[in-house]
């Protein structure tokens, strides 16, 4: 079949039309550019605007710990930025989890808690009681009542314990550090072996710190004040009593306090006269008292 020339120009303008790419609007650069933008910009606008950002935080809970200083490094880790963009003061990008975690590992807590009100931040934690500090290779720790590790203790309550021993006192590197209160009937254990302390062991079981405890307050109601105490080794099952007299006492955790108190209480009769001859008083074995 024959084709007519304006037929076939007209064909061949239309292949034309159809391979001929249109021509790009500045529309067509101007909204896929618009729409990043926007996207971008969307959690930037809930990152920093101040309608979205926490404004207060408060400290709940706690006895000895300072609430500022827990305020100031919760405010310290909200200034981080989640994948070095977004700070975490905006409620959106807020990690409690993480900042739970960072509070309770910071400041020893036994029990975190991070809520957020709106644009109030409430943190409430709950404080280890440090029952004994534990002295080992020139290391000061608290001990809970299980027997466990609290905290090392930081320079300037090293200090307060070596004054209280009568030691002289180091170069606190920490003095702006906060300085929990101790008491100073809180016993003083030293551990004479200077044994490698393993990460989360206990170094006494509950029942030989409440041992330890209530040998204290009893011997403190005879009047006996105690400097520290001295263990042999974290397995040792009797300790040395040193006491204000001069004179040390030594006792066993496995055996009643109330027999071992009525025992002393005898010696320190008997010997009421020559007690600042004596050096030390054992009461480890029942009737069986050893002085010297």
């Amino acid at each position: 079949m024959k084709l007519h020339a304006s037929r076939r120009y007209e064909i061949h303008r239309s292949k034309l039309d159809r391979n001929r790419k249109p021509k790009r609007t500045f529309r067509y650069y101007f909204v896929p550019i618009f729409v990043v933008l926007v996207l971008l910009g969307i959690p930037f606008f809930f990152s920093y605007a101040s309608f979205f950002s926490i404004q207060e935080i408060r400290i709940e809970g706690l006895t000895t710990v300072v609430p500022s200083d827990v305020e100031n490094f919760a405010r310290i880790e909200l200034d981080r930025k989640r994948l070095g963009l977004f700070p975490q003061k905006s409620t959106f990008f807020l990690h409690k989890k993480r900042l739970q975690e960072r509070v309770q590992s910071e400041f020893s807590f036994s029990e975190t808690s991070v809520t957020l009100y709106h644009r109030e931040l409430v943190i409430s934690a709950s404080e280890p009681i440090a029952e004994i500090i534990f002295l080992n290779q020139a290391t000061y720790f608290f001990l809970d009542l299980t027997g466990g590790i609290v905290a090392p203790l930081n320079a300037s309550e090293r200090n307060g314990i070596r004054m209280r021993l009568g030691l002289p006192v180091e170069t606190a590197e920490d003095e702006l550090v906060t300085m929990r209160p101790i008491q100073p009937t809180t016993p003083v254990i030293s551990n004479t072996l200077q044994e490698d302390i393993l990460s989360g062991e206990p170094i006494f079981t509950s029942e030989e710190v409440s041992t330890i405890l209530f040998f204290d307050d009893e011997i403190r109601r005879l009047g006996i004040g105690i400097l520290q105490y001295e263990i042999e080794g974290t397995g040792s099952k009797w300790l040395r009593a040193q006491t204000e007299l001069g004179i040390a006492i030594l006792f066993e955790l496995t055996v009643p306090v109330p027999d071992q108190i009525e025992t002393l209480t005898v010696v320190l009769d008997q010997y009421s006269d020559q007690l600042s001859e004596l050096e030390y008083i054992d009461i480890r074995f029942g009737n069986h008292v050893f002085v010297k």
